[in-house]
């Protein structure tokens, strides 16, 4: 029984070893998903976020703005803020 224990407990291990130390881009744990703001390069200005979601299997983000607009864009498209203001334009600077 000890030896089985010991046995499973080791490739938990090598398991968790092998993709915590992977060179693929994804993180064991996320640590921020809450954005407050996206600034859209073509625009050139910062909108407010009610929700946003990305998709596992391609690039793109889709936020939902405050006032209800949804829009789709690719995440080379704009940036995702999180604070009290956008540090690449001024329209949201407090």
């Amino acid at each position: 029984m000890k030896k089985l224990l010991i046995l499973i407990l080791t490739i938990v291990c090598l398991v968790f070893i092998t993709f915590a130390l992977s060179g693929c881009n994804r993180q064991l744990v996320d640590t921020n998903r809450k954005f407050e703001y996206v600034h859209i390069y073509e625009t050139g200005k910062c909108y407010e976020i009610k929700s946003w979601r990305d998709y596992n299997d391609s690039d793109q983000i889709q936020v939902t703005l405050k006032d209800g607009t949804v829009m789709l864009l690719h995440s080379t498209d704009c940036a995702l803020i999180h604070g009290d203001g956008c540090v690449l334009c001024e329209d949201k600077k407090k």
